[in-house]
């Protein structure tokens, strides 16, 4: 059998990268920059993890950073500008993800793969000689029938092409390969990546959507020896009880029909898991964050969980929420204060750092600055780096919990 599709299958099985007591291998002294091309998605994918990471492991001080190189980058151009991006930051990991815009969505050149596995090599060297951790990220698998200029060229297994090679060069240089492409192709032999309305590789067939990076992102924090975010609520509709783990809990009856629940320090919901289910429950990245409120003895029907300043809330069958409802698939949590902050300042955060990329590219296309403004370069540049700083180490004491009194109310049967 084909390693690359064991490796992926054994990821979506919720096994890869954990073994038991395995510890997380992110630390407070680690400075993870993600350097990739915009088309692959790699920049989507770190500001995904960065939460993640935020909100499951709240003393783990670590630094993030999110960097592309210049308009529809190729490896080439990524390693001519390396020097000038990530050295300065430091990093003790780098997550490297190219090979989307490298083939150029033509028939499978020769010439232009030697180009691609050529400054791949180079960029892993320059990691590696710096003393950061490098993870190669394959590109993901393009849907071809969703985009003309792709008929007949075979283009989705010019990209697999590709991805071996990465796979090769992790293999002789020691470094680790988070083979996305053949995740994508297990998930979509598994039935997943199936909704028409949301194509996997949008409608572009070159694009890829949450739910594709939520595979990407799910063999990276499995390579992480991430554990998941958790909490379970079981209350009882009729005895008005309450258990809880992961978190505390309260309930009262406020009427024949409504149940209050108050939760405290309930972990953030992780955005990407999706809101109103977005996708079905078995999208692989969705067991990473799981908070669970089983109502035990729940009327048939609808029943609706809101907050007092949202009447609407979020409905749910009787039948789900006795099974067991996961909160982060859909829920008033996503609107608490808490969650909205701690998404604006990693947010800021992030924006500092584009500014500043920005600035490094408007000054490099620009003459060489007169002797009296190079202080002024200087001055400006640093302003943004502090900013990034300063807002580094707001996300780091933002809380990472929520306190909230979600009302259970029965809404009958249609």
């Amino acid at each position: 059998m084909n390693r690359r599709f064991v490796v992926a299958m054994w990821v979506l099985v919720g096994l890869a990268a954990q073994s038991a007591g395995a510890e997380f291998r992110l630390a407070d002294a680690d400075r993870v920059v993600f350097y990739g091309d915009r088309m692959t998605g790699l920049l989507e994918i770190g500001e995904y993890v960065e939460p993640f990471v935020r909100i499951r492991y709240p003393a783990v001080k670590a630094r993030f950073w999110h960097a592309a190189p210049r308009g529809r980058a190729t490896a080439q151009t990524a390693l001519a500008e390396f020097d000038t991006v990530v050295p300065e930051l430091k990093p003790t990991m780098v997550v490297l993800g190219f090979g989307s815009s490298d083939p150029a969505g033509r028939p499978f050149d020769q010439a232009r793969y030697d180009e691609f596995i050529t400054a791949m090599s180079g960029l892993t060297a320059r990691c590696i000689d710096l003393g950061a951790a490098v993870y190669l990220v394959t590109p993901p698998r393009p849907q071809i029938e969703n985009k003309k200029l792709f008929a007949g060229t075979k283009y989705d297994e010019t990209v697999r092409r590709y991805c071996d090679g990465l796979v090769e060069l992790a293999e002789r240089t020691g470094v680790t390969v988070v083979d996305w492409n053949a995740a994508m192709t297990a998930y979509v032999d598994a039935g997943g990546g199936q909704d028409s309305r949301t194509p996997l590789m949008g409608k572009t067939g070159i694009t890829p959507s949450d739910e594709a990076i939520g595979i990407a992102t799910d063999l990276l924090l499995s390579q992480w020896h991430a554990e998941p975010i958790e909490a379970n609520i079981r209350i009882d509709w009729t005895n008005a009880t309450v258990e809880s783990s992961g978190c505390t809990g309260r309930v009262s009856r406020l009427s024949s029909k409504t149940l209050a629940l108050e939760l405290g320090d309930v972990p953030i919901p992780w955005l990407i898991t999706g809101r109103r289910n977005r996708f079905d429950t078995a999208w692989p990245v969705r067991r990473f964050c799981r908070l669970m409120l089983t109502v035990d003895n729940a009327p048939e029907g609808r029943l609706s969980l809101s907050t007092a300043r949202d009447k609407a809330g979020y409905l749910v069958g009787g039948e789900q929420l006795r099974a067991g409802y996961d909160l982060a698939s859909g829920s008033p949590l996503f609107e608490a204060d808490a969650t909205v902050r701690l998404q604006q300042v990693i947010e800021a955060k992030n924006n500092a750092y584009n500014r500043l990329t920005a600035f490094d590219r408007d000054t490099a296309r620009k003459a060489k600055p007169e002797p009296e403004l190079a202080g002024a370069y200087r001055l400006h540049r640093e302003m943004w780096l502090e900013y990034n700083r300063g807002w580094s180490e707001i996300v780091n004491r933002t809380p990472r919990t929520v306190d909230m009194t979600i009302n259970v109310t029965e809404r009958g049967v249609d």
